[in-house]
């Protein structure tokens, strides 16, 4: 946080950064609510991005747009993180998010917050959906395909028929 208030940081941003403290005791006043609404700023601004061409979300020859999701393991430190103070299966205490990424270019494309204990593939068809819902509306075509990290517990896609656009070639299971 200390890089991001040295220089220009405030002509850059046109407000100064505040400290990280004042950060996270912001962020812990959020409801589930408020976590659902900056959920539909990001949907707009990967929208925004891909519109403006700093995400690339149609691929050469109307080829498969290749979503990779996995659940990761963040390590925390002290008894006070809420959703982090059971210790997960590696014996340590952390989160556990889900994160879909775009396959080849590594741009995040939706992200969400677990408590440290949670299974890898709980909330995973929701969170599925969602970051197809996402992607369409970023404006990819072509047809779809998901692929789950080797060894992972999360659900496989729905079969190309149901997930491509009209239209568009699907692609083989």
């Amino acid at each position: 946080m200390n890089a991001l208030r040295a220089g220009d940081t405030e002509t850059v941003l046109g407000h100064r950064a505040v400290a990280a403290s004042t950060v996270g005791s912001f962020l812990r006043s959020m409801s589930w609510g408020h976590a659902r609404q900056l959920d539909a700023v990001t949907r707009q601004l990967l929208a925004r991005a891909a519109g403006l061409g700093a995400l690339d979300t149609t691929p050469p020859d109307d080829a498969a747009v290749v979503v990779d999701i996995d659940a990761t393991l963040v390590e925390t430190y002290g008894l006070h993180k809420s959703g982090a103070r059971q210790v997960m299966r590696t014996g340590r205490r952390g989160y556990h998010p889900l994160l879909a990424v775009m396959a080849g270019t590594g741009d995040v494309l939706h992200a969400r917050l677990r408590r440290g204990r949670t299974n890898d593939s709980s909330g995973a068809g929701s969170f599925l959906a969602e970051t197809l819902s996402r992607v369409r509306n970023a404006g990819a075509g072509g047809g779809w395909w998901c692929a789950p990290t080797p060894g992972s517990t999360s659900p496989t896609c729905s079969p190309p028929a149901a997930v491509t656009r009209p239209g568009s070639p699907s692609v083989p299971a």
